[in-house]
């Protein structure tokens, strides 16, 4: 009965860590999609701050501002990696993920 019971369980777990497998393409497929926005936006502060760099209009709260921007964006890249790193994590309990989107 105890063996039934636990060969019950592995094969339980197997069956939902199975689901989460199959949906990782997909989400990798979001991230990339989620990613794109927060890199555009990087790149065009990083444009922007070059920019004011040559023509010496840089004072040191822009500064502070292009620094501020760029690390919210890192953020949610960070947490958006995160919520990844935690759905692909093996576990034997259902769990409604939910993914900010920009």
């Amino acid at each position: 009965m105890r063996t039934l019971e636990i060969q019950r369980k592995k094969d339980e777990q197997f069956l939902i860590q199975r689901s989460k497998l199959s949906e990782v393409g997909e989400m990798i497929t979001s991230i990339a999609h989620q990613w794109k926005t927060p890199l555009i936006e990087i790149s065009t502060i990083a444009q922007e701050l070059l920019h004011k760099r040559k023509k010496s209009e840089l004072s040191e709260n822009e500064t502070q501002e292009f620094v501020e921007e760029i690390m919210t964006q890192v953020h949610y890249m960070t947490e958006t990696i995160d919520d990844f790193k935690a759905f692909i994590k093996p576990s034997t309990e259902k769990k409604i993920l939910l993914f900010k989107r920009l």
